[in-house]
């Protein structure tokens, strides 16, 4: 996990819990509570960034999310317009780019998407293939003025 901008790196994993009662679920606790302290830490950040940099006021951030990371970039979506309201990020957009995971066979160097963390290469059916994306939670850039 890489952050272009300093301050504290953040990589939770969710939970998903269901209560059954005769056959049917009766409550949800989802992972709302993941992505909801993953976007007050990157709402830390960011504030610490502008202010290191003297920006006023933020417009647009752009984030990376990996499918690995369990982040739901929908929920993370959610959490932020949730958190930013009465806050000087109200008017900010949230920019989410989906990373796919793609492995690197040591066999025969062949990078391709994984459709499963054990795949192997499609080219040699080689079993040691490095994770080499899919994993990244990353703040990559801020507009503002």
């Amino acid at each position: 996990m890489k952050l272009l901008f300093s301050g504290p790196m953040v990589l939770l994993k969710g939970l998903v819990l269901e209560v059954f009662s005769q056959g049917r679920v009766i409550s949800v606790a989802h992972r709302t509570m993941h992505e909801m302290a993953i976007t007050q830490s990157m709402l830390s950040i960011l504030r610490e960034q502008m202010k290191e940099k003297g920006i006023r006021r933020l417009k647009k951030v752009m984030v990376r999310v990996g499918e690995l990371t369990s982040v739901e970039p929908e929920v993370l979506g959610f959490c932020f317009d949730v958190c930013k309201k009465g806050t000087p990020f109200e008017q900010t957009v949230l920019d989410i780019e989906r990373v796919k995971p793609v492995g690197r066979c040591a066999g025969c160097g062949e990078e391709f998407v994984l459709e499963y963390i054990l795949d192997v290469c499609p080219v040699c059916s080689g079993v040691r293939v490095e994770k080499i994306t899919g994993d990244e939670l990353e703040i990559v850039a801020m507009e503002g003025e």
